[in-house]
C-alpha cells in the first residue's frame, strides 16, 4: 500500500512529538523531512531525516530505540505498517540549512 503525502506529514508530526517528549528540551529538533522509498523487495517504507541542534551525546541510543514503541500505535492508525527509517543530522551538517545560511551572508563572504 502506498504511503500518501498526508500520511507522510502525519508521521513527521508523530515522530516530532515523540522526540520532543523523550528528550524534553535536551536536544532541539528543527526540521523533519519524510519521503516514501522502496526497498530491494519493492516494499514501501518511510525514510525520515531529522535535523537537530544540540550535543550529539544527548541523542541517547536507548531513547532513540524506544521511540518506535512509543509511536507505533499512532503510525499504525495512519496506515504506516513498517518501521520508519530515521536518520539524525546535526544542523551544521545539513545541506539545506547550510545553503540557507550561506545565502544570507554578504556577497563575497564564505
Amino acid at each position: 500500500m502506498a504511503i500518501s503525502l498526508e500520511a507522510q506529514e502525519q508521521a513527521k508530526e508523530i515522530i516530532e512529538s515523540g522526540l520532543i517528549s523523550l528528550f524534553r528540551g535536551k536536544v532541539r529538533f528543527d526540521t523533519f523531512r519524510a519521503r516514501a522509498m522502496l526497498d530491494e523487495a519493492n516494499d514501501e517504507f518511510l525514510q525520515v531525516s531529522v535535523v537537530y541542534e544540540g550535543n550529539r551525546e544527548e541523542l541517547s541510543p536507548g531513547l532513540l530505540n524506544s521511540l518506535h514503541q512509543e509511536i507505533k500505535p499512532q503510525l499504525l492508525a495512519i496506515g504506516i505498517q513498517t518501521v520508519p527509517v530515521i536518520s539524525y543530522i546535526d544542523k551544521t551538517e545539513d545541506s539545506e540549512w547550510s545553503e540557507i545560511a550561506f545565502a544570507h551572508l554578504p556577497s563575497g563572504r564564505a
